[in-house]
């Protein structure tokens, strides 16, 4: 299998997750406590299947960086809200993953 298309996978998986958390309703707390309305949550939520969808078609790098741009909010809004350590672990994975993919498809 391609390295490129496991990144993609990977990747797909981890925003699938954040997608399923917030449909579910598991975010909301997060979401109230950082005093971010759910209707930004599902926007969010929607960018990120774009994002997600975009990585397989021939638009695939600017869903990468749509994704990216998503992850240093997140990692802003950890940060700014003093979380703890093992709240960055899924960001900074899916960082790492989309940060290989955007080297490796531009070189």
């Amino acid at each position: 299998m391609d390295i490129i298309l496991i990144l993609k996978i990977g990747i797909a998986a981890i925003f699938a997750l954040a997608v399923l958390g917030k449909i579910s309703g598991k975010m909301d707390d997060a979401y109230s406590k950082w005093k971010i309305g759910k209707g930004f949550m599902y926007g969010i939520g929607a960018a990120e299947v774009i994002g997600v969808v975009g990585l397989f078609t021939k638009f695939d790098q600017w869903a990468a960086y749509l994704l990216l741009a998503i992850m240093v909010g997140a990692v802003f809004t950890l940060v700014s809200n003093r979380e703890p350590l093992k709240e960055y672990v899924m960001a900074g994975l899916a960082s790492a993953l989309l940060i290989a993919y955007v080297i490796m498809t531009n070189s």
